[in-house]
């Protein structure tokens, strides 16, 4: 249920199959209420038609949203404010420092559509990316589990903290490999064959949007080489891979490898841990309880989401 940023908002839309409309049978101003903290219907109705208006939840239809859009905004309603709850009881309540550093980062990707959305829709995002930061920041998510994830490979983590070595050659290629196999060091021979100027020292590269020494294993890094990583352990160099360049002019052969744990912890841990945070945030509000008025639906702890009444 961690949810990335995305390019406006963020915004993850749960669905379902069922499609009923809400109707307004009921005269209850609250739309839900969990732990002393209710929504009302008109702030749901606010937070629903920003969300709508930003394309990212379906328009309402004759002035009405279909029940799984409904309920997909309400279960994650109900969610951020269970996980501020269980993060506080937990001994890591969201502080005033995460509540701005995610206020800021939703500022600058939704850019001048932020200035758009009213004071509901706000408070609601910050407070739900506050509370998945907060989660990944925390003692939750335990650094010894982010550290097993981390060194069962790239498929596990969905991390990448790379060293490279280039190789002008097949035949130079294959040498090189042969002496990592033998023990030899990879920084050093990255060292001793890198010409490239963006190499940084020890072969280290930058990848991602932001570059960085550590980043998703699916930012604009070609998926090759993360299927060669994921077939050998980590600290230890792939194969050489033939890289052609886009006029066929030229191949250059490269062998990786995904950095050790103790060299990457501090970078690789905040994104092996959002890999993580599903689970940890399942656990931390499966215990709670939250009241939704039957128009909507209710809620349904043990899958943590809003489901039809009838």
């Amino acid at each position: 249920m961690i949810r990335r940023l995305p390019a406006t908002l963020a915004v993850v839309v749960l669905t379902a199959t069922v499609a009923s409309g809400c109707s307004t049978f009921s005269k209850n101003t609250q739309a839900a209420k969990v732990d002393g903290k209710t929504l009302s219907v008109k702030d749901f109705e606010a937070i629903s038609n920003d969300l709508a208006k930003a394309g990212q939840i379906t328009a309402p239809i004759n002035g009405e949203f279909t029940g799984d859009v409904s309920r997909g905004v309400l279960s994650r309603w109900i969610i951020a404010q269970l996980l501020s709850t269980a993060l506080a009881a937990n001994g890591t309540p969201i502080d005033d420092a995460t509540k701005s550093t995610s206020e800021t980062a939703l500022k600058t990707s939704a850019g001048a559509s932020w200035d758009t959305l009213s004071a509901p829709t706000k408070s609601f995002l910050v407070t739900e990316l506050s509370g998945q930061n907060a989660l990944i920041s925390g003692t939750v998510i335990a650094d010894g589990d982010a550290k097993l994830t981390y060194e069962a490979g790239v498929n596990e983590s969905n991390t990448l903290c790379l060293r490279l070595v280039v190789l002008p050659d097949k035949t130079a290629a294959n040498s090189v490999y042969q002496q990592l196999q033998n023990g030899d060091d990879f920084a050093a021979l990255a060292d001793a064959n890198n010409t490239d100027p963006s190499i940084g020292k020890g072969g280290i590269v930058q990848v991602g949007t932001p570059a960085s020494d550590c980043n998703t294993a699916g930012s604009s890094v070609n998926p090759s080489v993360t299927q060669s990583l994921a077939s050998v352990p980590v600290g230890q160099p792939t194969p050489p891979q033939a890289f052609t360049s886009a006029d066929g002019s030229t191949t250059q052969y490269i062998i990786f490898q995904e950095r050790p744990w103790n060299e990457v912890a501090d970078l690789a841990a905040p994104i092996v841990k959002r890999v993580l945070g599903p689970d940890a945030e399942r656990r931390l509000v499966k215990d709670g309880s939250a009241s939704v008025d039957s128009r909507y639906g209710m809620w349904d702890n043990a899958a943590l989401s809003v489901k039809p009444s009838r």
